[in-house]
């Protein structure tokens, strides 16, 4: 047995050393692509006709690729170099509105080209309090 020796200390008030560690959020990657409306062909960089209905898909990761389930991920729309609209918020894993098979981390949703002119897209998770924010572009033509 271990004989224990008291040790007196003086003006010693039982407090330990500091010590720190510190705490980052976890960084995420977002997938975002404009796809025909069967979900099957990217759209991106081409010309479609006005009155085309497109398929937004995205799909949120962790930086170690685990798919991110009820996260909300905002898309935002604008023709030529007008005002950037928000025209939509998806939460992953439960939006399904264009009707596609979608997986723990991903949603879709519906886009009507209503108006010639470049379409542009960009979609935005913006963080919490334990992953990092990220956004991503992407680009259709509609004439």
């Amino acid at each position: 047995m271990v004989e224990r020796i008291p040790l007196i200390y003086e003006n010693v008030f039982g407090r330990s050393p500091e010590r720190a560690v510190s705490a980052r959020k976890i960084g995420t990657i977002l997938y975002f692509y404009l796809l025909d409306e069967t979900g099957t062909k990217s759209v991106e960089n081409t010309t479609q006709v006005v009155g085309t209905k497109i398929v937004l898909f995205i799909g949120l990761d962790d930086e170690n690729h685990r798919p991110l389930k009820g996260k909300n991920v905002d898309i935002y729309h604008r023709i030529d170099t007008g005002p950037w609209e928000k025209i939509k918020t998806v939460v992953t894993g439960t939006t399904n509105e264009a009707g596609m098979a979608i997986g723990t981390g991903q949603a879709t949703a519906y886009y009507t080209l209503a108006k010639a002119g470049t379409h542009t897209f960009y979609a935005e998770f913006a963080g919490d309090d334990t992953y990092e924010g990220c956004e991503k572009q992407a680009k259709t033509l509609a004439l």
